[in-house]
């Protein structure tokens, strides 16, 4: 496969912005009824983990509500997250082509992959076993794929050699109890992670093992992660209302990508909507100000 590296310090255009054409169906429409939105301060922030020695870990103990459970493990700085406390980033350099006779798509095809060897630049991603005491499952444990979104297809493979591709998850053909992993207790495992197109993905796994004194499986709850694989599509502009001016008008926070140009429209019935301005982002978020028309105030905003 032939590896494409974007240029070095090359910020997301602002043309990728300019394509998103004004329709409703590309808009973030809010009907901001003269009322505060709940605020969201306090929240935790999620990490963004982008070119870590990340593991996907099942960790076990007996004494916890839930015995098993799956999290990220971030093994370059000693840190672990659950699945809503982080992200995981994989960049533009692991976009590349496909060649032929490849079972993830036609020759020249993009895939953006984490390798299953290293490589500084990215996520370096595995499953593990490891710090699961021997003599506590009968067997290995197994990480179970029940479930991928997201705007392309994922596959994992390792390669034992040039042109080999031994699958061991197709979310294009249907995820079923074949699509798992399998590292041994105590152990780790690296992979190739495809994914066919660029664009936000959520995977869940499930890990699961027979207890050496039970009859049944132990499961974890599904553990739901969510990868970026970049570019990012320009997201629609969200709106919030911060307060409601002297003369009556509507104080609102508008979110986007910095540099992008947004028309905000106002409207007291959502059939009749007219131009209340043009804002353009210099960061992520800008407060405006619009006009109050009639009993009602309903505000969108439009990326151009």
């Amino acid at each position: 496969m032939t590896r494409r590296h974007p240029p070095a310090h090359n910020p997301p255009a602002p043309a990728e912005t300019k394509t998103m054409k004004p329709s409703l169906l590309a808009v973030s429409l809010a009907a901001l009824v003269l009322a505060h939105a709940p605020s969201h301060a306090g929240e935790e922030a999620v990490v963004q983990l982008t070119n870590q020695h990340l593991d996907l870990r099942a960790v076990y103990d007996p004494g916890a509500r839930d015995p098993l459970v799956v999290l990220a493990v971030d093994e370059d700085h000693g840190a672990s997250y659950t699945p809503d406390q982080c992200v995981l980033v994989v960049g533009e350099s692991a976009r590349l082509t496909l060649p032929a006779g490849t079972p993830f798509g036609n020759e020249g095809d993009p895939i953006h992959v984490l390798p299953q060897s290293q490589d500084p630049d990215l996520l370096d991603l595995g499953v593990s076993a490891e710090g699961i005491p021997g003599g506590v499952f009968a067997g290995d444990l197994s990480f179970r794929f029940s479930a991928v979104s997201g705007p392309g297809k994922l596959f994992l493979w390792k390669s034992t050699s040039p042109g080999s591709y031994d699958v061991a998850v197709d979310s294009g053909d249907g995820l079923g109890v074949t699509d798992q992993l399998v590292p041994s207790i105590g152990g780790h495992e690296h992979f190739n992670w495809g994914f066919t197109a660029p664009g936000v993905y959520r995977v869940t796994l499930v890990a699961s093992g027979r207890p050496i004194d039970a009859g049944v499986d132990l499961a974890s709850p599904a553990a739901t992660f969510e990868f970026h694989v970049l570019p990012l599509p320009p997201e629609p502009a969200r709106l919030r209302v911060v307060g409601i001016a002297a003369d009556g008008a509507l104080r609102v926070e508008l979110a986007g990508i910095p540099g992008s140009t947004h028309e905000v429209f106002a409207s007291s019935d959502l059939e009749v909507w007219t131009l209340a301005g043009s804002v353009t982002l210099a960061g992520s978020t800008r407060e405006i100000t619009v006009p109050k028309s009639g009993s009602a105030l309903f505000v969108r905003a439009v990326a151009r």
